[in-house]
């Protein structure tokens, strides 16, 4: 096709050019929403902020490699026909002396307007971003760039305050002094910025340098499952392994399998901050997030209403409604499964509502495998607002909705994840067994049915005029339900028109 016929698959298409100190990065997101999605992302290491520290200008080496990188993420966004940009610099552009005199290149040579972000915008926004996908989230944001440290106080949904520190891997990288004193003076700095949040609090680690902290992390916890984002440790440990981890003598090369080469150089030093960070504001946990600067710029730009909404509620209806056989029914079936889980808390009710809308998901997989594809696509969909034992508990109920065989070394990890609520992940899969079996994934009929239980049983009703017959595989599959319930019997029936109820079948 000739470029001058393309066309964008979607014009609601937002794209967004990150120069940051260390890297320059082009990222597509499929809409400018509540949970928007990740259509196309690469990195150049082009090192910007490495000059800085001999004459305080950008170096030209490291220019002219940005500038490659950014004419081919600008040929892109045209041949994608992204009708909206957003451009913007960070911590390397805005100290150099130079800085202005490559934003103005950018902007001639490109078209395009380049903002460049101050410290407490860089801070506020890597809030933002945390609060994008963590809406509960209340306490310290700390977003570790090549060139600086931005930290947001977090409270009441917003973002408090926010400051920026040079404390960035490539400015520190280098700098004589022993550890302990470096760590010191940087928990003295961040002390004296955030005096009032010491202790009790959750710290949200942003940051690719930080990431790959997480990594070596995982692998000195023994925390097998990858994913970063939602990844958590105790605050004391986290200051434990980072201060570890700023000595490269005392790590093995078991520590560094999972970090990548182009990481390990900068590991030490990003360690060192946030050992120092952790020091200064002794947060009682660390939790690791993939969203920062750029999701929370597109979350700055919502309509009110739009940011109420749950990141985690409204990816999983769309994953839903796009991968459903007749049309989304994951709003029936949170209705449908309600009655099984009455005591459920908020956040257990958002699992419940996010597995329902991602129960049908394998339905076009050959029958053999629909479990572990199941199992395996909802534990790594790229979902807002988890944390690992929460990914677990979803991917188990679709996984048992699937049938999975519950001693399979492939129900392993998320049962290990959900934990001790692995149990009532396992109700709700059976339930939707019974959904499906009965509906054939139509939400009218699961609107003119539903479950109840009691101390006896789990009982079934249908409509009274005999339009929706149970069948056989119903029938077993309420049995499985029973079961996990610690339950003998099921009950199927009608309703009559005086309001009580006829067994149609009655077994034990």
């Amino acid at each position: 096709m000739p470029f001058t016929q393309q066309r964008a698959v979607d014009r609601r298409d937002i794209g967004l050019i990150d120069i940051g100190s260390n890297s320059v990065r082009f990222v597509v997101y499929d809409a400018p929403v509540r949970a928007p999605l990740v259509k196309f992302n690469e990195r150049v290491m082009c090192g910007l902020g490495k000059g800085l520290k001999a004459d305080g200008n950008l170096a030209a080496a490291d220019v002219a490699f940005a500038m490659q990188a950014l004419g081919r993420f600008f040929a892109l966004s045209r041949a994608m026909g992204l009708e909206t940009l957003d451009v913007f610099a960070t911590e390397a552009v805005r100290t150099a002396a130079n800085g202005p005199a490559f934003t103005n290149e950018i902007e001639t040579r490109f078209g395009a307007k380049v903002a460049v972000l101050t410290g407490e915008e860089e801070g506020r926004f890597a809030g933002l971003g945390v609060l994008s996908h963590f809406p509960d989230a209340d306490g310290v944001v700390g977003d570790l760039g090549g060139g600086s440290l931005e930290l947001a106080e977090l409270g009441n949904e917003c973002v408090q305050q926010s400051r920026s520190f040079p404390f960035g891997p490539l400015r520190l990288m280098g700098d004589g002094g022993s550890r302990k004193s470096q760590i010191d003076a940087i928990a003295s700095a961040v002390a004296d910025g955030f005096p009032t949040t010491r202790g009790g609090h959750t710290f949200y680690a942003v940051g690719g340098a930080w990431r790959a902290f997480a990594k070596l992390a995982m692998a000195r916890t023994g925390h097998r499952f990858a994913i970063v984002d939602g990844f958590a440790l105790d605050g004391p440990k986290a200051l434990e392994l980072a201060r570890l981890a700023s000595r490269r003598s005392k790590l093995a090369a078991s520590d560094l399998v999972h970090v990548s080469k182009r990481r390990q150089e900068a590991l030490p030093t990003a360690a060192l901050v946030l050992a120092g960070t952790l020091e200064a504001l002794g947060p009682k946990r660390v939790i690791f997030s993939a969203s920062g600067v750029r999701e929370g710029r597109l979350f700055a730009n919502l309509e009110t209403d739009e940011r109420a909404r749950d990141p985690l509620v409204d990816a999983a209806e769309r994953y839903g409604r796009a991968e459903s056989r007749f049309g989304g029914v994951g709003r029936e079936l949170v209705h449908w499964t309600a009655p099984f889980f009455a005591d459920e808390t908020a956040d257990q009710r958002r699992l419940r509502i996010a597995a329902c809308h991602l129960s049908d998901v394998a339905w076009s997989t050959h029958p053999d495998y629909r479990d572990g594809y199941a199992l395996d696509r909802v534990l790594h969909l790229p979902l807002p607002g988890l944390d690992h034992a929460g990914r677990g508990w979803i991917a188990l109920a679709v996984y048992a909705r699937y049938r999975g065989a519950l001693d399979a070394e492939l129900a392993a990890e998320a049962k290990a994840l959900a934990g001790a609520a692995a149990n009532d992940a396992l109700v709700l899969g059976h339930a939707l067994q019974v959904a499906y079996r009965l509906s054939g994934a139509t939400a009218h009929l699961l609107a003119v049915s539903r479950l109840e239980r009691d101390a006896r049983c789990v009982r079934l009703i249908l409509p009274e005029d005999g339009s929706l017959p149970p069948g056989d595989a119903v029938e077993r599959r309420l049995f499985t339900l029973a079961r996990a319930l610690g339950l003998d019997d099921i009950e199927i029936t009608e309703p009559l028109p005086e309001g009580g109820q006829e067994p149609l079948l009655h077994a034990s």
